[in-house]
């Protein structure tokens, strides 16, 4: 007996395709299958479109990949044939660099300013944030404190030194002071008194570099080496490294009626260096390379005790009155040719 209902009519071809690519395609959005399923719904055949005549097959451009990411795609001409990439920027934080060491960045140069004036040291290498107390509370809060894998740094410079490694090639100065006869210095002494010695000197030189817009680069054995750059000593660089030399002469007692207390010996030296973050993390530092840090190494090697040998491109920059200053050639090792040098001592006028 009839009971007034119709039979459900089978679903159409074109429902039931439609269906079904939309289920697969639900389950493949929410996990329920994997990337294939996915790739399966895509290949599942197109409903007919107004625009479109039936049977027509819709094709992505053949230019155009869309699992490879728009970076990827793109292509760049290098200097030997068109449409080859080029290859990876050998310095691509090169801009930043710049800014940082030359001075054109005035947030880094302004916080530095402020930072070297709170107490107390030692120091952070590249902004100067004091690590000793009472400073070092107030960096802890700001992220500047000490950093754990490589002390001569606070946490945001480290960052910044292995974020953005690199560096460029600039015009600056570079002081480097040696201790004189210190074989013979340690023979006469215990090895902790040594130590206490080299450790008062680092103290001073460190204190000294600081006061005259240097950066503490390193100390190697029984020398302090600084760099004083655009961003921090300004123009006048050249001058700030020979003041920073004649100071640490005069803090070891050279040109003192008592006599120095320490011999010490220096070179100044200005030129074009590579000064950026040499390694890699964590033995990551700031650090400057080239023939002119060689150079000025040479020539504290060569001055003696209570002597500074400057560089003809320094004591120019720093005009230097250089009439009645005695001038040395010098023989560098690794130089093929003499390099003159001006002698100054603690108690000679550096500039006009």
């Amino acid at each position: 007996m009839g009971t007034g209902r119709q039979p459900a009519s089978p679903p159409s071809e074109s429902g039931s395709r439609r269906d079904r690519r939309r289920s697969v395609a639900r389950r493949a959005l929410s996990g329920g299958h994997s990337a294939d399923s996915a790739h399966f719904v895509n290949r599942l055949p197109r409903e007919p479109s107004a625009d479109r005549p039936p049977g027509t097959t819709l094709r992505r451009p053949a230019t155009v990949t869309p699992d490879v990411p728009a970076w990827r795609r793109q292509r760049v001409d290098s200097a030997t044939e068109p449409g080859r990439s080029a290859g990876p920027d050998p310095n691509p934080h090169e801009e930043m660099w710049r800014g940082l060491l030359e001075g054109t960045n005035p947030i880094y140069a302004r916080t530095r300013a402020r930072l070297k004036h709170i107490p107390s040291a030692p120091r952070c290498k590249m902004c100067a944030a004091p690590f000793g107390a009472p400073g070092s509370f107030l960096m802890r809060l700001q992220g500047r404190g000490r950093w754990s894998q490589n002390p001569d740094y606070c946490g945001l410079c480290f960052e910044t030194l292995s974020r953005f490694h690199g560096g460029v090639e600039i015009e600056a100065s570079f002081l480097f002071a040696d201790v004189r006869g210190s074989t013979a210095l340690a023979e006469g002494m215990t090895a902790t008194e040594f130590r206490r010695v080299l450790n008062r000197f680092y103290e001073i030189a460190a204190r000294v570099l600081v006061a005259n817009d240097g950066i503490v680069d390193k100390f190697v054995g029984d020398e302090a080496i600084g760099i004083f750059i655009p961003a921090t000593a300004g123009e006048h660089h050249a001058s700030s490294a020979i003041e920073a030399a004649r100071a640490i002469l005069r803090a070891t007692g050279h040109g003192t009626p008592e006599g120095p207390w320490l011999p010490v010996g220096a070179g100044v030296a200005t030129g074009v260096a590579f000064v950026g973050s040499i390694g890699e993390p964590p033995a990551t530092s700031m650090s400057a390379l080239g023939d002119i840090v060689n150079v000025t190494a040479r020539l504290a090697s060569a001055a003696g005790a209570g002597e500074i040998l400057v560089n003809e491109r320094a004591a120019a920059m720093a005009g230097l009155a250089t009439l009645g200053i005695e001038m040395r050639r010098l023989d560098l090792k690794g130089k093929t040719e003499t390099t003159p040098a001006y002698v100054l001592t603690a108690g000679t006028a550096a500039t006009v």
